[in-house]
């Protein structure tokens, strides 16, 4: 999603590596910081209990956008004032109902059905998806070298 939003990773690094069950052989929580080409900044943070808990915000340089697993909700704009003239939270412009189990599923299947028109069709893999979906696997990669080598 990130390399969607803002484009190719430049160079990522994992800042957190851990264990939070000490019965555990492997880490299974990371904070992962990507920088992209766009010079965003993308941090991502996932444990064990990532399926349970799902939370998205994105901040911007005017407002910002949060996902719940239920709602999604836009803020904007960023300088909006109190009766007093200080900063306060943007005004919320835009709330959704986003069903997660119904994305999810989508974001599952989707991928699957083009990998399977392309094989039955014998055409080509689209070029830029193709390119994100190697890109995207750089930091897993690299989380589980980093994962390997600490035991």
């Amino acid at each position: 999603m990130a390399i969607s939003l803002f484009g190719k990773i430049d160079h990522s690094k994992i800042d957190s590596l851990w264990k939070t069950d000490y019965k555990t052989e492997h880490p299974n929580t990371v904070f992962l910081r990507l920088k992209m080409n766009s010079d965003v900044c993308v941090n991502l943070f996932h444990s064990y209990a990532g399926p349970y808990f799902t939370r998205m915000i994105f901040i911007g340089t005017d407002g910002y956008w949060e996902y719940d697993g239920n709602e999604s909700r836009l803020y904007y704009p960023g300088d909006t004032f109190d009766y007093s003239g200080r900063f306060t939270t943007p005004p919320l412009v835009k709330q959704e109902k986003l069903n997660l189990p119904l994305v999810w599923k989508e974001s599952l299947s989707n991928p699957v059905n083009a990998f399977l028109d392309v094989v039955r069709f014998s055409s080509m893999f689209d070029s830029i998806d193709f390119d994100n979906a190697i890109a995207s696997m750089g930091p897993v990669f690299e989380a589980r070298n980093q994962c390997f080598a600490t035991n």
